[in-house]
């Protein structure tokens, strides 16, 4: 058997066979998270056939047939085109898998509430809320979840309609959020995707796979494959094969042993890793960054060579100059890079990149509540720049990054990806691991291991290295040395907490203000000229979650 066909059969029989929830035994659960994991794997090592899957017809003659695992494939080719994170993408899967095999038991929707009651206790929340917000229940929703659900409406209502067709109908129907995540789709797949029948030198032929500027057809006429430029060809009305037919057709392919005469490209299925938004790892910095840093910790290091260094990476470039741009008192556009340095001496220059190359690469994998802890991130770091201009203890950009670190565990850790609400009565707003869970001492340790070795691997100096192995702790449990840039650390924190998620102070919290105001009066004449500052980053509407309203005692 072929290797699709196969992937194909053993995928769609694994899903199946998964029993229908509640579980008995926590196995049955472990069951349904293996399952989606073999889908994510589909998706990456066969992303070929997740699009066939997506946008053809089980069966021509019976195009509403399979449409669950449609379903699937839809639903995972728009979270990976649209970067989502894959924690979030496994239990989403999960989700779908569950319904559909309750569905297909007949279950009453009782029992539905029944297991999300049993997968909340096991911390599986966004597979729990995502099995109750099904069909019309996801419209509410603005991720590639809910947008998946109106996609697969419309072939149940229209079983034929084609991909063209459905993003018309998508784009003219959903606001704004899920309009942007139809972008991606647009780009790849495509109208012209995988299985569509074209127009091509005045005779019909079948697209097979793409590159970006290139296409392979099959030519039925003669039973010949083809490589041309995309501009080759043209659509033919929306027609397409069947799933089962591009597999038989792929699987010709793979038999078929000759080669273009002028052996410029094999007559095979091309490399989709175009296909695949690039991901950053977060465990290390850019190779970029690190040379840089090594030339900035170089006491004997020429301005000119941190100009080339940085010149490479526009990026950076472009980041410290609209930096420079806003911080100049008159505001005056800063075009040259050297002078945006000296705006602010090498040691700062480093902070800045180190603190906008990490927030990049912490943010760049959506999950549920992504866009709160990103945007408490941010509120955070600038609070604690502006206390920071105001303490001999550290700089405004040193801060900043301290405050990001001690934040990236909200991004890293595998549990804050099925998260979909932040504890209501949190002890301890200093502290970043209460925003876990209501009893966050069993995540303590996962924080700090993973505060520490990021610090570590981005190559922080001593200092920022000793305050966040500090985080967490009470003013007066911290070396004098540090003391007062400890406490604009955890007061920024404590004040991004309290004016972006409206969190109560608890008496351990008030502790540390007291310490703090003890120690340093002066931070507190602060507050209300810095909530001023960062007001826009308090007024702009963010998702669904972490507004609790989805919380199991609701």
């Amino acid at each position: 058997m072929d290797a699709f066909a196969s992937q194909l059969a053993e995928i769609t029989e694994q899903s199946l066979s998964l029993p229908v929830l509640p579980a008995k035994q926590s196995s049955q659960i472990n069951a349904y998270l293996t399952i989606s994991a073999n889908w994510l794997s589909l998706a990456e090592n066969a992303l070929p056939l997740l699009t066939a899957i997506a946008c053809l017809p089980a069966s021509l003659q019976q195009p509403q047939s399979k449409l669950w695992r449609r379903h699937i494939a839809l639903y995972l080719l728009l979270g990976m085109r649209s970067h989502a994170n894959h924690h979030t993408l496994q239990q989403g899967v999960a989700a779908l898998l569950s319904f559909y095999q309750l569905k297909q038991a007949q279950q009453p929707p009782a029992v539905r509430q029944k297991v999300a009651a049993q997968l909340r206790k096991l911390d599986q929340h966004y597979w729990a809320f995502r099995l109750l917000s099904t069909g019309a229940a996801s419209h509410d929703s603005d991720d590639v979840f809910a947008l998946s659900w109106q996609w697969i409406a419309l072939l149940h209502r229209s079983p034929a309609m084609c991909v063209a067709d459905t993003l018309h109908h998508l784009s003219l129907r959903t606001g704004c959020s899920l309009n942007s995540l139809l972008t991606p789709f647009v780009t790849f797949p495509g109208v012209l995707h995988e299985g569509c029948r074209v127009k091509y030198q005045q005779s019909t032929a079948l697209l097979v796979g793409q590159l970006p500027e290139q296409v392979l057809l099959y030519l039925p006429h003669n039973e010949q494959f083809a490589w041309d430029g995309r501009n080759s060809i043209t659509p033919e009305n929306g027609k397409t094969v069947s799933l089962t037919q591009w597999v038989q057709i792929v699987e010709r392919l793979n038999h078929y042993q000759t080669e273009n005469d002028n052996n410029e490209q094999a007559l095979t299925l091309p490399d989709y890793q175009w296909a695949v938004p690039t991901s950053y790892p977060v465990s290390r910095p850019p190779t970029s960054l690190e040379q840089l840093l090594r030339a900035l910790y170089d006491p004997d290091v020429a301005i000119k060579k941190i100009v080339d260094l940085i010149s490479t990476e526009p990026t950076f470039s472009a980041f410290l100059t609209q930096a420079a741009s806003q911080d100049n008192r008159m505001q005056l556009p800063v075009q040259d890079l050297k002078q945006s340095i000296l705006t602010y001496g090498l040691d700062r220059v480093g902070h800045m990149l180190v603190q906008h190359a990490l927030y990049q690469r912490l943010s760049q994998h959506p999950f549920p509540l992504q866009p709160w802890f990103s945007r408490l991130t941010q509120l955070a770091a600038q609070i604690a720049s502006e206390l920071a201009a105001a303490t001999p203890s550290l700089t405004p950009q040193s801060a900043g990054l301290v405050v990001t670190i001690a934040f990236s565990p909200l991004f890293t850790l595998p549990y804050t990806k099925v998260q979909i609400t932040i504890p209501r009565q949190p002890r301890q707003l200093f502290n970043v691991a209460t925003l876990l869970h209501p009893q966050p001492e069993k995540w303590l340790a996962s924080v700090r291991q993973h505060q520490q070795s990021l610090v570590t691997a981005w190559q922080q100096q001593t200092l920022q290295t000793k305050l966040i192995a500090c985080c967490g702790r009470l003013p007066l449990d911290v070396p004098a040395s540090l003391r007062q840039a400890h406490c604009v650390a955890g007061l920024s924190i404590i004040w991004a907490r309290q004016w972006l998620l409206d969190q109560p102070v608890c008496e351990s919290t008030k502790q540390f203000i007291q310490q703090t105001r003890q120690l340093y009066p002066d931070l507190f004449g602060l507050e209300s000229l810095i909530r001023s500052q960062v007001s826009a980053l308090l007024a702009c509407p963010l998702n669904e979650f972490a507004s609790n309203r989805h919380s199991a005692n609701k």
